[in-house]
């Protein structure tokens, strides 16, 4: 008895049941093979199959699904496979025939990469739908949607916007389901389709809540006046991505820098040389004073205005020369003298 004793010491402190340490009668042992499994699951690969009894296996999946493998086939049950698949997504190509089916991938809640499913069920409605809306993106990888209908688009769309992104056929209620379930599906919207006015006017929504997104918008979207001023009137700096003549426009460039001074950097340098614009810029932020370019870098007036817009937040960012020419109340009084 003290050999067992000392055996089931050496396998829970990790001595394989295959080292030459352990005697033959120890590796037969129930109870030192209950221990060894308990304590490292993987070391049923060493157990005998007379030795895989319903307990131990038992113990030995519970401890870790990945297992699933090395149990003998009479306890290899569809419920466990389906414990393995979910548990183990990386690692189902391992399953047995009989046990790649929908129900047991389904059962994984679309953990499983396609990749690693029969050709058959990769495009599969109901398998794909569960694997867009629990598995995420990365289950799609290397997989083509290009074969599925429309209806089935329509579900995985509603399910998670991004499977616009993997060349699966588009109409106009696929993109807004896509849309809806989520705004960063809107790089893979097709440009065909942005026109419609149903498409568009969510695509507007989109903008307006997060400006940025203008960003992946094509040529023609971003030429868009009223599309351009519902980004900057959220995202001012997304002006950037504006097309160029819609950054020379006045109106867009006021609304943005209105609200957030920075969005003069992006302006068109046209107008950021120009003292007259500059002037109207600095009346609705001083700040916008810090993007201009030129004469208008130069004007009196312009800095003037800055100045009596926004004394001590401009006053710092000018050259040491205007500073002293503008500090104190005689100053400010002179340049709001020019501005009545």
């Amino acid at each position: 008895m003290s050999g067992v004793n000392e055996a089931i010491r050496a396998v829970r402190n990790g001595t394989s049941l295959a080292s030459s340490l352990l005697s033959d009668d120890a590796r037969s042992d129930p109870i030192v093979v209950s221990a060894a499994v308990e304590t490292a699951p993987h070391q049923l690969r060493h157990v005998p199959d007379k030795l895989k009894t319903p307990s131990v296996c038992a113990t030995a999946f519970a401890r870790s699904s990945a297992i699933f493998p090395l149990l003998p086939e009479r306890e290899q049950t569809p419920v466990r496979a389906a414990l393995f698949a979910y548990e183990n997504p990386d690692k189902t190509q391992s399953l047995p025939d009989e046990f790649c089916t929908k129900k047991i991938y389904m059962g994984a809640l679309g953990r499983v990469p396609l990749r690693h499913m029969p050709v058959e069920l990769q495009t599969d409605p109901d398998i794909l739908e569960v694997t867009a809306a629990f598995g995420g993106m990365d289950a799609f990888f290397d997989v083509s949607l290009r074969g599925v209908g429309l209806n089935t688009m329509l579900r995985l769309a509603k399910s998670n916007g991004l499977v616009l992104q993997f060349d699966g056929p588009q109409d106009v209620d696929v993109c807004r389901a896509a849309l809806c379930q989520s705004a960063e599906a809107l790089p893979f919207v097709k440009h065909k389709l942005m026109s419609d006015p149903a498409l568009f006017s969510l695509i507007r929504f989109r903008v307006a809540g997060d400006g940025t997104r203008l960003k992946s918008l094509p040529l023609d979207m971003r030429q868009n006046k009223g599309l351009v001023e519902c980004a900057v009137a959220g995202s001012p700096t997304a002006l950037q991505y504006a097309a160029d003549e819609l950054k020379h426009d006045e109106d867009i460039v006021l609304g943005a820098v209105k609200i957030h001074p920075e969005a003069i950097f992006y302006a068109g340098d046209q107008l950021r040389r120009s003292a007259q614009f500059m002037l109207r810029a600095c009346r609705v932020n001083g700040m916008a004073y810090t993007g201009s370019l030129g004469d208008a870098a130069h004007s009196e007036i312009v800095r003037d205005a800055a100045l009596a817009e926004n004394f001590s937040g401009v006053l710092p960012l000018m050259p040491a020369f205007y500073q002293l020419e503008a500090v104190g109340n005689a100053a400010m009084g002179n340049a709001s003298a020019k501005l009545q």
